[in-house]
């Protein structure tokens, strides 16, 4: 019998597991999107989205890499999606609901969370921080939180930015 080959691995782990948590992405840019639809399919948060327009935003997130998958004991139980951003279009985003384009990499200055999803506290903080350190030099996260038909803006300073404040 041979040790498995990570190399071969469909999972490409994106930060060092936490007991039964883990963070991921996956080799298949198809097994990513399907599992990132069948996990939001049972959100009430995204399953009352447009299909094709959280469609196109979760394509979007697979094809750049912006995303991570949370396991909990080996299966998927949430997600984190984003985008990197100028500030003036962030804020757009924000306090319009405009689109906006991504950012080309040496002009982002922030990063848009547009999906997060965990299943315990523990895990959104796992999640979190996972996040944090896909995003090292973008000094800001916007988000919105849409709870109870409630929402609530936030801008965020990244506390794990390495970037020099301009």
């Amino acid at each position: 019998m041979t040790a498995p080959d990570p190399a071969r691995s469909p999972l490409l782990p994106a930060a060092p597991p936490q007991g039964d948590l883990a963070l991921f992405r996956l080799r298949s840019p198809q097994l990513a999107l399907a599992t990132l639809v069948q996990l939001s399919a049972g959100a009430p948060a995204f399953a009352s989205q447009r299909f094709g327009i959280w469609t196109r935003v979760l394509i979007g997130q697979v094809n750049r890499g912006d995303y991570l998958i949370l396991a909990q004991a080996g299966q998927p139980v949430g997600f984190a999606g984003w985008f990197a951003a100028r500030k003036a279009d962030a804020e757009a985003w924000l306090e319009r609901e405009v689109d906006i384009p991504v950012a080309p990499a040496g002009e982002a200055d922030c990063a848009v969370m547009n999906a997060f999803m965990a299943p315990s506290p523990e895990a959104a903080r796992y999640l979190r921080e996972g996040f944090l350190r896909q995003i090292p030099t973008l000094a800001t996260i916007y988000a919105k939180r849409v709870k109870d038909g409630k929402r609530r803006l936030a801008r965020v300073p990244n506390p794990r930015c390495t970037r020099p404040a301009l």
